[in-house]
């Protein structure tokens, strides 16, 4: 039967102890509706629905979930969003708060193996459902950046490191002052003590960055409302002074990157294929798309 709901999430069985839940984002359930039998009737919780056809038949009268986090494991969750300002900003509060509670206020707590297994499960989860929601609405969300911020502060370099990375691969253009400051210079902390094999992976989602902001922020950042009137979801660009200059020293930043991983491969006589293959997949995809876009970098290995 088609659904719109992630697995196991339509049937709204939750557990009341937060260190026994699997997930944090909340079943699709609504709020009983208080204001007479006539008014039940009318309205179509989203929880009953099964295709993005029915809930843009019925979107005058759909009832949302009672919690705005149900949206992250709901298919249709950005079309939802788009009819209604004010549920992003709700949103974007309760996911902040959620983020923070689960990754910065329980870093002291400790627990069994088991309940350390099922609260990583669950912090993954939330986060590749962030990963999705960014690649739907093609932006990062200004939410996720500072949680990123903070989160990073105290990370320790391993947990969850490829979503993490992705994370931050579609964070909004920025000056790379803020950026580096902000985000990159937590993980270079831990970049020498990376593999030859998780290097690449960071050079990889790095250029995934830059190809972001080449073919995508650049054109927004550089249009009169810089993208607002067409984002579902806040532009938060007033720490970008020039979209060009950012891709630049981003592009520099990632040469630097890439010529250390190589020498300290060759210093170590390691295994240096797989590095040079990605590096050079990436220099030329990236070359191509900031051609086709007219943005004026060339990329330079060092």
């Amino acid at each position: 039967m088609e659904t719109i709901w992630a697995r196991g999430q339509g049937r709204g069985g939750e557990v009341v102890r937060k260190g026994a839940r699997e997930t944090l984002v909340p079943g699709p359930g609504a709020l009983a509706v208080q204001s007479g039998l006539q008014s039940q009737r009318s309205l179509l919780p989203l929880a009953q629905c099964s295709s993005l056809q029915e809930v843009a038949e019925n979107q005058d009268r759909i009832q949302l979930p009672a919690q705005i986090l149900a949206l992250l494991g709901c298919r249709v969750g950005v079309n939802v969003l788009v009819t209604e300002p004010a549920l992003v900003e709700r949103l974007s509060l309760t996911l902040y708060h959620t983020l923070r509670n689960e990754f910065l206020a329980s870093e002291t707590r400790s627990g069994a193996a088991a309940g350390e297994a099922r609260r990583r499960r669950r912090r993954g989860q939330l986060l590749q459902l962030l990963v999705e929601l960014q690649e739907a609405v093609q932006q990062g969300l200004p939410v996720v950046g500072r949680f990123l911020t903070e989160y990073l502060a105290v990370w320790d370099g391993q947990q969850h490191f490829t979503v993490v990375l992705k994370l931050i691969s579609q964070v909004q253009i920025t000056d790379f002052k803020e950026l580096y400051d902000c985000l990159l210079e937590p993980v270079m902390a831990h970049y020498q003590t990376y593999s030859v094999i998780q290097q690449t992976v960071v050079l990889s989602y790095l250029g995934e960055l830059l190809r972001a902001w080449a073919v995508t922020e650049h054109k927004r950042f550089n249009t009169v409302d810089q993208g607002e009137s067409g984002s579902i979801f806040p532009i938060n660009s007033k720490h970008c002074e020039n979209s060009v200059q950012s891709i630049l020293e981003l592009s520099r930043h990632l040469g630097e990157l890439a010529t250390l991983s190589l020498a300290r491969a060759q210093e170590q006589e390691e295994d240096t294929d797989l590095l040079v293959s990605r590096v050079f997949d990436m220099y030329k995809i990236n070359q191509k798309c900031m051609m086709k876009q007219g943005v004026p970098v060339r990329q330079i290995g060092r």
